[in-house]
């Protein structure tokens, strides 16, 4: 009786820390199909659709600007997002994107609250300082972060084709 309770309590931890963003350091792949898949410690927590700006979790459901927050139950709107705001909840925050440093974010009510993420290969860290952040800004963070990158890694693309074509000359 002892080792099926330590199995069961063992198995809903190992889904608890599954389902839930208690970090703040993500990695991704992209798909051959250019979805992008997110990890947590290995863990797959979503999937993204950098194209359609649409995000998929067990939890959460991004998409032509609305988010949805899912349970088997029901399905509810919880919030709106475009290019650089996102609303959760009726409290509003907005991503700045500095050329040359991290993106941050600051909610509208709160000005000390700020969020720094950095993007760097594949990895999206979102330094949260004192404040904790909700699960559901974390994916919105996620996704802006991997579209930081990927735009970078298109421009120096495009960059170093212009240099090689114009040597050619």
């Amino acid at each position: 009786m002892k080792q099926l309770l330590i199995l069961a309590f063992l198995f809903i931890i190992q889904n608890m820390s599954a389902q839930y963003l208690n970090g703040s350091v993500f990695e991704y792949d992209i798909a051959s199909d250019n979805i992008l898949e997110v990890y947590y410690k290995d863990l797959s927590i979503c999937e993204i659709d950098l194209e359609k700006q649409k995000i998929v979790n067990d939890f959460y459901w991004f998409e032509d600007g609305i988010i949805y927050e899912i349970d088997t139950d029901y399905e509810q709107i919880i919030g709106k997002y475009n290019k650089n705001e996102i609303t959760i909840y009726d409290e509003t925050y907005i991503l700045s994107k500095p050329v040359f440093s991290k993106m941050k974010l600051a909610k509208t009510t709160d000005a000390k609250f700020e969020l720094k993420i950095a993007c760097n290969g594949n990895k999206i860290t979102i330094e949260e300082g004192n404040a904790q952040i909700q699960d559901i800004l974390k994916l919105w963070l996620i996704m802006k972060g991997a579209e930081r990158v990927i735009q970078r890694n298109k421009n120096a693309d495009n960059f170093f084709e212009v240099i090689q074509t114009g040597s050619s000359f």
